[in-house]
């Protein structure tokens, strides 16, 4: 399990971004429905703090969001248990980057 952290952060690979399809945008009250890799939707709020980029580092605003668009988010927990977004990330999931999040930890796991 140490050897996977390691080499996730020696990857470059942000620790706490998480990989979601979006499903929809709630543009007047500041949100996300999200969806994980696994089916199950998540609710996101967006704060004016919330930083938006594209895949080139370009700024986007909440709006410049559409569904079916995949996203990884660095997420914050309230103290009432909501999700509110720091850093949304607009980006495909390559083959590489599937590899590195999912695929490559549990080989480490399993030698």
């Amino acid at each position: 399990m140490i050897a996977a952290l390691l080499l996730t952060v020696a990857m470059g690979i942000p620790l706490n971004e998480d990989f979601f399809i979006v499903s929809s945008v709630d543009i007047a009250r500041s949100r996300l429905v999200v969806k994980r890799p696994t089916e199950v939707t998540v609710l996101i709020d967006v704060t004016r703090q919330t930083v938006i980029r594209a895949e080139k580092g370009e700024s986007l605003r909440l709006s410049d969001l559409r569904a079916g668009d995949t996203i990884y988010v660095a997420t914050k927990t309230a103290a009432d248990g909501a999700l509110s977004a720091m850093t949304i990330r607009r980006g495909p999931m390559t083959l590489e980057e599937l590899h590195r999040r999912y695929l490559m930890p549990h080989c480490l796991e399993d030698a």
